[in-house]
């Protein structure tokens, strides 16, 4: 048997190879340049920005080669996800206009923003099958009046290649500039799923991305599991419900999202935005590490209240999420309300594996109070000082990997978290006495 010193030294070896890794896992494609950084003296600075928030300078990605330019020098910036917000925005100005949608196709070519391009030709051929040009970018041919798709070197109808698909063994696989999604649910709900990922990443930096300091994805997008039905679904557990999976050093597995359509004919996966918000923490704040478990988090409850949080504001058609304010939801409130043997204190020290393996009495309990605390100090306008101690919180914690430290927590809200359970109760009151009043 090795020695501890010998030990100690191969472990530091390991770990070295893992953070190489991990490296290498963040550098774009070499011929991805598609950011551009125009700079005070005129030059042009182009690839892949991948640090945007930091006040003194940026980091660019060259292939293999990082690029810090000083913001000083920085005249006006144009990347992916900006033109990715202006599409949006462009296309919820006329969502229904057919004409209008393949000159936004068009335009995402000219931007090269070529996956969301894609997306929306896809989006429009359901709307519209005999759409010539939008067929024509997909690479489909016209044999009579009816047009086929590629399939494994042969041309065959939509009914067939969707028939082809419908099984889990060969799903279709959709990727948009940030997330893949692997669906057997149908070509039309894994379209909309891809377009709501894709309004969910720039939504996700339009609220958090200064105050997290988050990191954009360049590379390796976020892949997004989703099964045709809840009964086939790959479950976790017993309970059956949608889950997030960190990316895990052995076996090496992607950091990977995964739910499920409640039907067959569900438009939405079940909780989609809350299991992709996790995945957005770990791969744009914690900068995808690799765990010893997949069912190893850093900050269990506020992770799994980060993602209730964010699932309660996006709304709207499939494929056409839009954002809305947050509203209690009637039947957490209760649930929270209901329970007076747990507290805040307990609430901290539950790890993930309580939350999504362990069954128990107070398991309702648990997952509504991690979403009403997370909501409570995230209300900027009734305490904005907790919202800004609890998002550095989440900083320390995810990509400072210091975990769910409690006396982290005190010093940031400046006070002992325990002090805050007569308020937050009281707010959850207030809030669910309000939201009873519309509904």
């Amino acid at each position: 048997m090795a020695s501890p010193k010998t030990r100690g030294a191969l472990w530091s070896v390991v770990r070295a190879c893992y953070c190489a890794l991990a490296a290498a896992l963040l550098l774009p494609a070499q011929d991805d340049l598609r950011d551009v950084v125009n700079l005070t003296n005129g030059q042009v600075v182009r690839g892949r920005v991948y640090e945007r928030f930091d006040p003194t300078e940026l980091v660019v990605l060259q292939g293999g080669k990082r690029v810090r330019v000083p913001m000083a020098k920085v005249a006006s910036l144009d990347t992916v996800r900006d033109r990715a917000t202006q599409l949006f925005r462009r296309w919820d100005a006329l969502p229904d206009n057919q004409r209008y949608q393949w000159y936004l196709i068009e335009w995402a070519q000219q931007q090269e923003l070529t996956n969301l391009a894609r997306l929306l030709a896809m989006d429009l051929v359901l709307r519209d099958p005999i759409h010539e040009a939008a067929h024509t970018l997909l690479g489909h041919r016209l044999r009579g009046n009816e047009w086929l798709w590629p399939l494994d070197g042969q041309w065959v109808t939509l009914a067939d290649i969707e028939a082809f698909h419908a099984d889990w063994g060969h799903p279709w696989v959709l990727e948009g500039e940030h997330f893949t999604v692997r669906s057997n649910g149908g070509l039309r709900r894994t379209v909309d799923a891809a377009l709501d990922l894709e309004r969910l990443y720039v939504w996700w930096f339009t609220m958090f991305g200064e105050s997290l300091r988050l990191h954009e994805v360049v590379a390796n997008k976020m892949p997004v599991h989703i099964w045709a039905e809840r009964s086939a679904f790959s479950a976790w557990s017993s309970t059956r419900q949608p889950y997030f999976r960190p990316r895990v050093e052995t076996p090496a597995e992607a950091s990977t999202s995964f739910t499920f359509f409640d039907t067959l004919t569900t438009p939405r996966a079940t909780r989609l935005f809350e299991v992709a918000t996790q995945h957005l923490l770990y791969r744009t704040l914690a900068e995808d590490p690799a765990m010893s478990s997949a069912k190893e988090r850093y900050c269990g409850w506020g992770e799994v209240g980060f993602g209730q949080f964010v699932e309660q504001q996006l709304t709207g058609p499939a494929g056409r999420a839009q954002p809305q304010a947050w509203q209690m939801p009637i039947e957490a409130g209760e649930t929270l309300l209901a329970q007076r043997s747990f507290g805040l204190e307990n609430l901290i020290h539950r790890s993930s594996r309580q939350y999504y393996i362990t069954v128990a009495d107070n398991t309702a309990w648990e997952w509504a109070a991690a979403h009403l605390f997370v909501a409570y100090l995230l209300d900027a306008d009734r305490r904005p000082d907790l919202r800004k101690a609890f998002l550095q919180y989440l900083v320390e914690a995810l990509r400072g990997a210091k975990g769910d430290s409690s006396s982290s927590l005190d010093r940031l809200l400046g006070r002992k978290v325990e002090t805050l359970e007569a308020p937050w109760r009281l707010w959850v009151s207030e809030e669910l006495a309000a939201a009873k009043l519309t509904r």
